[in-house]
């Protein structure tokens, strides 16, 4: 699909910031800014790029892990959350799914 003339059109191929996420995304390694980008850049454009550049997808994936730190503190607060009913009033559930709920937000 990369070489696909509607879709490069749709990632704005041509344009400044697309060049310049390119031309990070290519550089060899795991960096900060290429870091930023796997992480905070828009989803589909950004794996296209990938695609269209043929870069190396396992190298890809692990550039994306850090979005655990983010997303760890909402998912404990979800679960201990759903785990409040089940307890009885001396459940620890409604302390823990506070706790995570706080840590969550002062995360984000």
């Amino acid at each position: 699909l990369g070489k696909n003339v509607k879709i490069q059109q749709l990632i704005k191929v041509d344009s400044v910031p697309t060049r310049a996420v390119e031309q990070i995304l290519k550089k060899p390694g795991l960096n900060l800014a290429k870091v930023a980008i796997l992480i905070g850049g828009p989803d589909w454009p950004v794996s296209v790029t990938c695609g269209i550049l043929r870069l190396n997808i396992p190298q890809m994936l692990l550039g994306t892990m850090p979005v655990i730190t983010i997303l760890s503190p909402c998912v404990l607060a979800g679960a201990f959350i759903s785990r409040q009913g089940l307890g009885g009033e001396d459940s620890i559930w409604p302390m823990l799914a506070n706790f995570a709920s706080i840590f969550a937000f002062v995360a984000q």
